[in-house]
Order: C-alpha cells, then structure tokens, then sequence
C-alpha cells in the first residue's frame, strides 16, 4: 500500500490525526524517511503512539521495529509483524528490577537470527549488540560492565545509549526526513475497560493549527 493511504489508515483505526504539513511548528511532528524498502519515523514522545505506528505497519505489511532509549541511560527494541510480538530486546534487563528474575531477563535477550531473518541482513551484522551491558548486585545496584564497541565500525561503546544508532544504521536507518505529518494523539485510559477517550481521526488540517503561545501544535 502507498505510505500515505496506510497512514491514512491507520489514522482511522486509532483515533490517532496524522496528516501531510509542511508548515511551522515542529514540537509534535511524525518525520519520515526512506531508504530502499526501508520506513525511519520519528516522533517526540506521546502516550499511545505506539498503536497507530502498529496499525501502520500492519497497513504496510511490514515488520516494525520499535527501537527506544530507556531513561537516557540504556536501549531496547521490540519487533513485530502483522501485530504479533517476534522478539524484544534490552541491553540492560535488570534496570527496573533489584531481585534478579532469570525467566524476565531471558525473555529479554533477543534473538539475532529471528531480526536478521526479518529484515534480510546477515546475522554477523548484528549479533554483537545482543549483549546485556551490565548486571544487578545488591552491594552496587545495578552496575555497567561490558565495555568496548560492537563492531569496528561503530561510533558508540557499549554502556552508550547512542549505540543505538550505530544498530539501527545496520537496519538502514536514515534521517532525510522526506516527509513530515502533522500529528495530535488522543488520550487513552489504559485497562480492563481500555478505549479512546478522544478521537481526531475526523480532523481536518486547518483544525491543527500553529499555537505561538507554546510553539507546538493544538485542536
């Protein structure tokens, strides 16, 4: 499908507005590059995107990698296709957790050969960043001791959280930003009884509009 038809899409499945902007105000925009068959979006942070970059992959029939930095100290990434969970990756499992909990951790550790299969690329090319950073001890905390670079050519060290690019740069990542959307999220409650509380999906542009009292984007 035409990227800007499955964004359209997914804009109706989710409730989420996305639509074409090249105007000013770039405080909550979805950029878009391409290279090759490969799709890099980027977006600042907004509680429920990750539904409407699911819906869009699923209207692309695409695998989606969702790669993100955990409380600027370390990175992990989850893979889906068709809106089923393939493999997740967290270079520091035991961040969030002082008692060691080995099925949580393992569950973590990502599966090299099930990206490289996905994506296309070779093994080799990415199995060196499935590594956990570091371990949890209760004198220390949790404590960063892998050190060195993955590969040769990387410019980050393990314990970097920009290390990331150097993995997704193996992906084919890149930051033309051809395309830029403007973009408004509603907010969700989360639960049992889960729905939207807001729906934008019915939007027109002209109702997003530039805000010069906040520099971002309102309805």
């Amino acid at each position: 499908m035409d990227l800007f038809d499955a964004i359209k899409s997914a804009s109706k499945a989710t409730g989420v507005f996305v639509h074409p902007y090249d105007g000013p105000g770039k405080s909550l925009m979805l950029s878009v590059s391409e290279k090759g068959s490969v799709y890099s979006m980027d977006q600042p942070y907004a509680d429920g995107d990750e539904h409407f970059f699911e819906a869009l992959a699923v209207e692309l029939e695409a695998a989606y990698l969702k790669a993100e930095v955990i409380e600027n100290n370390h990175w992990a990434f989850s893979l889906l296709r068709g809106g089923i969970l393939l493999d997740r990756f967290d270079s520091c499992p035991e961040y969030f957790s002082a008692a060691r909990d080995e099925a949580m951790v393992r569950s973590f550790e990502g599966r090299p050969e099930v990206l490289a299969e996905v994506w296309g690329i070779g093994v080799n090319e990415i199995e060196r960043y499935f590594r956990c950073w570091g371990r949890f001890s209760d004198l220390e905390g949790f404590k960063i001791t892998l050190t060195g670079r993955a590969y040769e050519s990387d410019q980050c060290e393990y314990g970097d959280y920009f290390q990331i690019y150097d993995f997704l740069s193996k992906l084919g990542f890149a930051e033309n930003w051809r395309y830029q959307f403007a973009v408004k999220v509603p907010s969700r409650r989360y639960g049992k009884d889960s729905f939207f509380k807001e729906d934008y999906s019915s939007l027109d542009i002209n109702q997003v509009v530039e805000d010069p009292r906040q520099g971002g984007l309102f309805g």
